[in-house]
């Protein structure tokens, strides 16, 4: 259960509501973090935080063993909300489908943040006081390419090999040869490796496809079944949180036949708010050359604190949005201006 992954957020993404829910899964907790570029260095004074799945399914099992079956076949039909486990019909009020990512629910023209991570342990103790959510100082290779470290004691390390890239293709030797020689240069090249996870990311940038309103009411997507994540980062655990807090989930007296009408409206409503982050994507993959990226990213970095934490929450006022696009950065005007409408041809370059 929970799968290989590490679920990550800012404590500044989530309200005191629905970061109560998630209190008790919490692995570890960074009160700062870093990021780095060919220009500048900064650090940054607020909570990140991390789950790991072990104890993610640990902690669930512990809660609701009764509840939870594992190694089973499922099958859902969307449409009728009709559940089967290993064949069999289950009668059920209300499916809520969290299966992840499905590609029926994101816009066909899209770009790709992938990565491939180690998690490591070294056999003497290394310097864990700093957190890199993006260390950009490495070599630029398919798009904007930055590796990011979560060390989780002086031994145990999580480093990830992370890239802004048109395609969701892996190279899985390459990519690992440089995680291999940037934990070696930058740690130490005495280590084993515990476990790896990988992941590719749709980003949209076109017009989004619209939630089915013809759902039947026995039925609901939450998460990235629903296509819900940050259109721009890929964090999907806010958005989730922020989903299951409209759809009243986290409430007592829960109306299992108000929720697909409010799930329904919630998804055209977060859909409309991305728009937004839709156009920065636009601005980063179609109108700028892979290799100015980093630039982009670099001046992003020097604006705001409580602007960059607006950003990750999904949540920017007119101002902010209006300081972001007066970064000035290296994008030819006629390229940017061809990226305004979301019903733009879209071409990479």
């Amino acid at each position: 259960m929970a799968g290989n992954h590490t679920w990550c957020f800012h404590r500044s993404d989530l309200s005191t509501e629905e970061m109560s829910l998630l209190q008790d899964l919490v692995s570890h907790c960074w009160n700062s973090y870093h990021v780095a570029f060919p220009q500048h260095l900064r650090h940054f004074t607020s909570d990140y935080m991390a789950i790991e799945s072990q104890d993610f399914a640990k902690k669930l099992m512990a809660m609701y063993l009764d509840s939870i079956s594992l190694n089973q076949t499922i099958e859902v039909n969307k449409k009728t909300g009709d559940l089967t486990l290993n064949g069999n019909l289950i009668e059920t009020d209300l499916t809520i489908d969290a299966r992840g990512w499905c590609d029926e629910k994101i816009s066909a023209h899209r770009a790709y943040q992938k990565f491939v991570g180690w998690e490591v342990e070294f056999s003497r103790d290394i310097d864990s006081s700093s957190v890199f959510l993006m260390d950009a100082k490495v070599e630029q290779i398919d798009g904007y390419r930055f590796m990011y470290t979560l060390p989780y004691s002086p031994k145990r390390f999580l480093v990830e090999d992370t890239y802004y890239s048109n395609d969701g293709e892996i190279n899985f030797s390459a990519i690992e040869e440089r995680l291999k020689k940037y934990i070696g240069t930058n740690y130490d090249e005495d280590f084993k490796i515990l476990r790896k996870e990988y992941g590719s990311l749709p980003l949209e940038l076109g017009e989004p496809i619209p939630p089915l309103a013809n759902y039947n009411s026995r039925y609901i997507a939450i998460g990235t079944q629903a296509g819900i994540a940050h259109p721009t980062t890929g964090y999907s655990l806010p958005s989730l949180l922020q989903q299951l807090t409209a759809l009243g989930l986290t409430e007592k007296g829960f109306k299992i036949d108000e929720a697909a009408h409010r799930n329904f409206n919630h998804l055209v409503v977060s859909k409309n708010q991305q728009s937004f982050f839709r156009l920065l994507n636009r601005m980063l993959f179609l109108a700028s050359e892979p290799e100015q990226r980093v630039q982009i990213m670099d001046r992003f970095y020097t604006l705001p604190e409580s602007l960059i934490q607006n950003f990750y929450r999904g949540k920017l006022s007119g101002l902010e949005k209006f300081k972001i696009l007066a970064l000035k950065p290296p994008v030819p005007l006629l390229k940017a201006m061809r990226c305004l409408s979301e019903r733009t041809q879209l071409h990479y370059g």
